[in-house]
């Protein structure tokens, strides 16, 4: 049960580092 919630902590903290990085990209080349 502990390890079931590690992962989806580990996947939506994943998950929120790309939407992050998306966010990043579309940023960057709305800017330039």
């Amino acid at each position: 049960m502990e390890k079931k919630d590690q992962v989806l902590q580990l996947k939506s903290e994943n998950q929120g580092g790309l939407i992050l990085i998306l966010w990043m990209i579309i940023f960057s080349t709305t800017l330039a």
